[in-house]
């Protein structure tokens, strides 16, 4: 990580989401850390009280991690359609038996 001063981009709640978002950014060669996540990972009461698990970014790199996770993040419209397609039909059923 470059000497350049971290801030925070996004905190989370979840550490698969927190996990998920590191992912995306270190795929997309954004360096990252998420701060807290071995002390908070597990414990949601101490997540919540904590304030989450924070990623960091070199500041000079914070819109675009922004931007990369703004691409990624479903709207609540896309997130029911995708729970609705994900139900299966009457005929679907008959098909699984």
């Amino acid at each position: 990580m470059p000497d350049e001063e971290l801030v925070v981009v996004r905190s989370y709640q979840w550490y698969d989401e927190a996990k998920l978002a590191e992912s995306i950014l270190l795929a997309e060669g954004v360096p990252c850390e998420l701060y807290d996540e071995h002390m908070l990972a597990g414990r949601p009461l101490v997540v919540a009280a904590s304030g989450g698990m924070r990623l960091m970014v070199p500041e000079s790199r914070a819109k675009e991690a922004l931007e990369l996770l703004g691409a990624c993040t479903l709207s609540e419209d896309e997130l029911a359609a995708q729970a609705e397609a994900a139900v299966p039909s009457a005929e679907d059923a008959d098909l699984l038996g």
